[in-house]
């Protein structure tokens, strides 16, 4: 049955996106982890360091393996098997990467913590782009059935958000970081064997689009001739500080659950709640306001909102809105529509996401870092939600100076 096609597509980009969000918004927080001696896991601000690198190895992979699943799949293979063979990968590498305990050794943590992250990004890409490769190989010439494949794979993110985001911390609180990653890592695997069963009977294997090959064979010189373009290059800084703030906000959050509100890792999910609350409602909004407006006044309005809010966010602690955790609900929430609004609207530069992604998680693992002085425990998480701002600010104030002048001709937006 189609719908069944289409369930299973979804459920390999939601077992895939489960993981990664799942590492991305708690890696530092386990890393600071600490024992009764104050002793740390890891100094965060030196993980954060490795996951810069990593993202950057990330993105720089991203063209080598989509070169190779379309030269796999111009000799007439089908590209989906690639996941049976690589989504285990990207659990085990989860899991290796959440088993290092304060009872290990260092060399024994750094070895364990060091080669989970190799096999989790590694495995990540081997999965990701034939993944989305399949859009094309599944929906063929047929623009409504990509469309299908294409916004599924979006809502496969928004719900792995909301699993990880609602699920995750109590998980957390009540088993710890190495059995709650265990626990992700078993369904995840499975959900993500399920996309080959997405091919529609009967469909003829073909060659990848020329457009598609063309743009994983261009690798890192494309990308680079691209900046040449002024109004290439002024979007996709405005993008890049959007996901930038969103990273850093997304791996504060627990610090700040913890260090402003008082809480713990659960309380998590009370902030990400309301967020989630306003923005996937707004997700449906986000044509109707690009075809109003433009979808890049869209895009600078949202960005500037979401500055606002995060300058908000670094102020939590007090109870301007009945206890310090509903105002700080109230804060999250009031970012969502901006959030829906900016995801809705993000276009196609992934190495270049990747990489500043990690320059993100680093920053905030420095801040991690600075905190475990006591004296300046609250001044740095107040930090991060700051500097998630100033990535905002920063992105459009460069958007505004690259763009070209408005008697340019435009181009269509990606």
């Amino acid at each position: 049955m189609r719908a069944l096609r289409f369930a299973a597509f979804f459920s390999g980009q939601l077992g895939v996106m489960c993981l990664a969000r799942f590492f991305f918004a708690w890696v530092l927080r386990y890393a600071d982890q600490g024992d009764a001696a104050g002793g740390a896991l890891f100094v965060a601000a030196t993980v954060g360091f490795v996951f810069l690198f990593a993202r950057i190895f990330d993105g720089v992979l991203d063209p080598v393996i989509g070169s190779l699943s379309d030269r796999y799949a111009a000799r007439g293979r089908d590209r989906s098997r690639f996941l049976w063979y690589s989504g285990w990968s990207v659990a085990l590498g989860l899991v290796l990467s959440f088993a290092p305990g304060l009872e290990q050794a260092p060399a024994v943590r750094w070895s364990l913590l060091l080669g989970g992250f190799f096999i989790f990004f590694v495995g990540y890409t081997f999965y990701s782009i034939p993944l989305w490769s399949l859009v094309d190989d599944f929906g063929g010439d047929d623009r409504r059935e990509r469309a299908i494949y294409s916004n599924l794979l979006g809502l496969g993110l928004l719900a792995a958000v909301a699993v990880v985001s609602i699920v995750a911390p109590p998980i957390i609180g009540s088993h710890g970081y190495s059995r709650a990653a265990l626990y992700f890592a078993i369904p995840a695997t499975l959900l993500m064997l399920l996309p080959p069963l997405a091919r529609p009977p009967g469909l003829p294997q073909r060659p990848p689009r020329p457009d598609v090959v063309a743009a994983h064979q261009g690798g890192l010189r494309a990308m680079l001739g691209a900046l040449k373009h002024r109004r290439f290059a002024a979007v996709l800084v405005l993008f890049c500080g959007s996901q930038m703030a969103l990273t850093t906000v997304n791996v504060a959050s627990p610090f700040i659950a913890e260090r402003l509100l008082g809480g713990t890792e659960a309380d998590v999910a009370k902030l990400m709640g309301p967020f989630l609350g306003t923005a996937l409602p707004c997700f449906a909004l986000v044509p109707w306001v690009s075809r109003r407006i433009g979808w890049e006044k869209a895009m600078v309005g949202a960005t500037l909102g979401l500055a606002l809010v995060y300058v908000g966010v670094s102020a939590l602690g007090a109870s301007l809105v009945g206890s310090p955790m509903t105002t700080a609900m109230i804060v999250f929430g009031s970012g969502g529509p901006m959030v829906a609004m900016l995801l809705g609207l993000e276009g196609g530069f992934n190495m270049w996401v990747k990489a500043l992604n990690g320059v993100a998680t680093f920053t905030t693992g420095i801040l991690v870092t600075v905190s475990a002085t006591p004296e300046l425990r609250v001044l740095a998480t107040r930090g991060m939600g700051l500097s998630a701002s100033l990535m905002l600010l920063v992105g459009c104030g460069l958007y505004f100076v690259l763009r070209p002048p408005r008697h340019t001709t435009t181009v269509a937006a990606t």
